[in-house]
């Protein structure tokens, strides 16, 4: 083979060789930005999460203590005779006679 042809052969084969090494190099950098995004989503997600979390906490947190206070104005169900005595005072409840 003459040196021209293969000069020729290797200036033949770099176009597919450039293009496959700048596909890979493509690929490459793809998948570091959609991991990048992806990193920066989860990131986001997970604010999002803890914001929402602190919200329940703070919702769950208020309800306890306005039901303790609620109870504490509870009066106590009436034992034995005391709970006849107040029995006997509702209509409805002597009627349906279970005390």
């Amino acid at each position: 083979m003459s040196p021209g042809m293969i000069l020729i052969a290797i200036l033949a084969a770099t176009g597919p060789v450039t293009y496959g090494y700048m596909k890979v190099r493509e690929i490459i950098v793809v998948k570091a930005a959609v991991k990048a995004e992806r990193n920066a989503g989860v990131m986001a997600c997970n604010a999002r999460v803890a914001q929402i979390e602190t919200a329940n906490k703070t919702a769950v947190t208020k309800a306890v203590e306005e039901a303790t206070r609620a109870e504490a104005l509870v009066p106590d169900t009436p034992e034995g005779a005391e709970l006849v005595k107040l029995c006997n005072a509702s209509a409805s409840c002597r009627s349906r006679g279970k005390l």
